[in-house]
């Protein structure tokens, strides 16, 4: 299940991202109107991620442990896999919608679409809806759709093109960092308060039955969770920094340049680039940076200062991580 998921993430998506950029986005028109496209949904992720990040510290404690136990009375009524994930989801919803009403429509619409898909009666239907919803709002495919766009439609610093398209440009990086830092955010808020139900219900990543634990797996999914999430956001810095690099410059030790190519040269211009901004991105965040790449602008290094309080985030995720499934593994052995 986990290589599905990865083949999934990192191979099948963006190589259907691609296509649909290659159909829509001829020009500068069409780059204009897949840009618009991408900010409204990750305004819309924002809001959601920021609805769950609140709700999570104000109710996630104590909520955990009632999604576990309908779970697992579900599980003991005989239901079906996809009917006990269906169930769950309508649980979590109704929660929402309770504790806290006015962010059942502004924030939770992800929820709200769940729930919608839920009643559909045609499998077909729901797994089409599932689909659409995987490709377009999940934050890993918002991450990566974002930085294939910006990559692809950053006007050159030469071409002196119309200030609109980098306006649009500026916006979706600037909307996708912060999605990134919210997200961080939630994460260790989520961890640190549900533990390890956080993963389990807001990543729907039950598929056992929870009165018969296996700490050593949920560690292995989280740390799977984890790693996808840090690759999704090397891939998005890569993707801000390349379209920077493209439209104003700053970043010193580049092999290869942005020239405003056209046709096969550009795609495999921006991917080059793209690739030392990803090689960058990953020794930054490793804390092994070489300095062959550095910045020398105001902005560039504004970039690089938000790459280390990502990077900060996510090692306390990390050691959340090991920690906290290392005292699971010990409260196990101790029944």
């Amino acid at each position: 299940m986990q290589l599905k998921n990865l083949l999934w993430e990192f191979i099948i998506r963006p190589t259907l991202f691609a296509a649909i950029m290659a159909v829509v986005g001829y020009g500068a028109g069409g780059w204009k109107v897949l840009l618009a496209f991408m900010l409204l949904l990750l305004l819309a992720k924002t809001v959601q991620l920021a609805a769950s990040l609140v709700w999570i510290w104000r109710y996630g404690e104590v909520a955990g442990n009632d999604f576990e136990d309908e779970e697992r009375r579900l599980w003991l009524a005989g239901l079906e896999p996809e009917k006990v994930r269906a169930k769950v989801s309508e649980f979590i919803f109704g929660r929402f919608e309770k504790t806290e009403p006015r962010w059942a429509l502004a924030g939770l619409l992800e929820w709200r679409y769940r729930g919608v898909i839920n009643t559909w009666p045609d499998p077909m239907d729901r797994r089409l809806g599932y689909f659409l919803h995987d490709l377009f709002f999940r934050f890993n495919s918002q991450g990566i759709l974002g930085a294939m766009l910006l990559v692809s439609s950053a006007p050159a610093l030469a071409t002196g093109s119309v200030a609109g398209h980098r306006l649009l440009c500026c916006a979706v990086g600037v909307a996708l960092m912060v999605n990134c830092f919210v997200m961080a955010t939630e994460v260790l808020v989520g961890n640190t308060l549900m533990g390890s139900r956080y993963s389990r219900y807001f990543h729907f990543q039950f598929e056992a039955f929870p009165s018969a634990p296996t700490p050593r797996k949920r560690q292995l999914h989280d740390i799977i969770s984890f790693s996808t999430l840090a690759l999704v956001t090397l891939a998005v810095i890569a993707g801000v920094c390349s379209a920077y690099q493209a439209m104003f410059g700053g970043f010193c030790g580049l092999s290869t340049g942005i020239t405003g190519a056209s046709g096969w040269d550009h795609a495999i211009e921006r991917a080059e680039v793209w690739a030392e901004f990803f090689y960058f991105a990953a020794t930054t965040f490793c804390t092994v940076g070489f300095g062959d790449i550095h910045p020398a602008t105001l902005g560039t290094r504004v970039l690089v200062t938000a790459i280390h309080a990502l990077t900060f985030g996510y090692v306390l995720f990390l050691l959340q991580t090991l920690l906290g499934q290392r005292e699971d593994v010990k409260s196990s052995a101790s029944r």
